[in-house]
């Protein structure tokens, strides 16, 4: 597997597992902070030069290592919106792990 295609197979499973599911709720709930800060994350990711720097970057979100990847928490917590990156945590690890990276 290239570089490239194991870095569409990350953005694939989060687009499916987490990034589209917020849009349409934002959609739907006329929520334009959430579709700015996903489309934002989701620019982000597709940035990435290898497949080691997303999954880098989705641990630096998960462990909310900045003020508003917490702030973004706190907002989709209030809104009682469960499809979040860190429901997706333990599927992501076991799917995107070393052993996956070196195929």
């Amino acid at each position: 597997m290239t570089e490239e295609e194991k870095k569409q197979e990350i953005l694939n499973f989060l687009n499916e597992k987490a990034f589209k599911p917020m849009i349409e709720y934002g959609k739907e709930f006329n929520d334009k902070h959430i579709i700015r800060v996903v489309t934002k994350t989701q620019t982000d990711f597709k940035r990435k030069r290898t497949a080691r720097e997303m999954i880098n970057r989705y641990h630096d979100i998960i462990t909310h290592k900045s003020l508003s990847s917490t702030e973004f928490l706190e907002h989709l917590n209030q809104k009682k919106i469960s499809t979040r990156l860190e429901d997706i945590e333990e599927e992501f690890n076991s799917r995107f792990n070393e052993e996956w990276l070196n195929k």
